[in-house]
Parts: structure tokens; C-alpha cells; sequence
């Protein structure tokens, strides 16, 4: 088998842009659950009381 010896080094460059990028997908991902509970709170509540006429 050969013997590759990996070379992360060049990721110290762009450090920033990946701390960014991780940064901004965690809070669009806490976002989003946000308003998926919030909607579907909602929703939930919306089916269990019935429309008054």
C-alpha cells in the first residue's frame, strides 16, 4: 500500500472563511428549527380548537 501523508496546511489561510461559514450554518440551522416549532406549534394549536362561525 502507499504511504500518502495528508497536507492540511493550506487550511490555515482560509481559517476566518471556515469559522464564518461553520458560524452562519449553526444559526440558520437554529433558525430554521425555530421557525419550524413556532409554525408547527401553530399549526397544532389550529387543529385542536375548532373554527368558530
Amino acid at each position: 500500500m502507499g504511504s500518502y501523508t495528508f497536507d492540511f496546511s493550506f487550511l490555515q489561510d482560509y481559517r476566518g472563511d471556515i469559522i464564518h461559514g461553520i458560524w452562519l450554518t449553526l444559526s440558520m440551522s437554529v433558525a430554521s428549527m425555530l421557525f419550524g416549532l413556532i409554525v408547527g406549534t401553530g399549526a397544532a394549536l389550529a387543529r385542536l380548537y375548532p373554527r368558530r362561525s
